[in-house]
């Protein structure tokens, strides 16, 4: 409940970055279910190219806020929110607000099984989606 009302305090422009991040939920949801993966990412690259300009709103929102908020986005959505689904998302606010990232995917093997896992990073530092424990060897970036 704690965790509600502190969801429900939240200033406009984090509703504001909580609404786009749910649109993108969606909109990352249709488009694995209808593209094939790489041509989601050339609609991600596609807006990647386009040059954006820090602006007043860019320095309103922290990267570490950011993702808390698709966090929060991602915990209460009716989309199941992955690792992948979340990386992409906060990559595509972040990059919408001047911030490049690189988005990783890799492989891991547990006790015989093969895990995959996506994460984000922005200037070397790991922003979304690994934990220090976790060692996962990269596949793929983007």
């Amino acid at each position: 409940m704690r965790r509600f009302r502190k969801v429900l305090q939240l200033s406009p422009s984090d509703w504001y970055i909580l609404g786009q991040a749910w649109f993108l939920f969606l909109f990352v949801e249709l488009g694995l279910h209808i593209l094939p993966f790489k041509s989601l990412l050339k609609v991600h690259r596609a807006d990647r190219l386009k040059k954006r300009q820090p602006s007043s709103q860019t320095q309103a929102f922290s990267v570490p806020r950011l993702a808390w908020l698709v966090n929060i986005a991602g915990r209460y959505s009716f989309i199941k929110a992955t690792c992948l689904k979340q990386a992409l998302v906060l990559s595509w606010l972040l990059e919408r607000r001047g911030f490049s990232t690189l988005l990783r995917i890799g492989v891991s093997r547990h006790a015989g099984a093969l895990k995959a896992h996506a994460w984000l990073e922005q200037d070397g530092r790991i922003i979304l989606g690994l934990h220090v424990h976790e060692h996962f060897e990269p596949l793929f970036e983007t």
